[in-house]
């Protein structure tokens, strides 16, 4: 599957599309096949680095805190 990702933290410009695993839901968890997704202020924060204390993320990080879909 595709997924916009950054592998570090900084401006815009550390934003990738690129091909990544199809993720396998875990034990109480399900996976959402995405049909919209939102990239909002918190979004720009967390890239950008500045929310590494209240809202820590592993690198590389697929943004996108809201979204849109069905369970599949």
């Amino acid at each position: 599957m595709k997924a916009v990702r950054f592998h570090e933290y900084g401006d815009p410009g550390v934003l990738r599309y690129e091909d990544v695993e199809l993720p396998v839901p875990a034990a109480g968890q399900v996976r959402i096949r995405v049909a919209a997704t939102s990239f909002n202020s918190v979004d720009g924060n967390i890239r950008g680095g500045f929310m590494q204390g209240p809202i820590p993320v592993v690198l590389p990080h697929t943004p996108g805190i809201d979204v849109a879909g069905t369970v599949d």
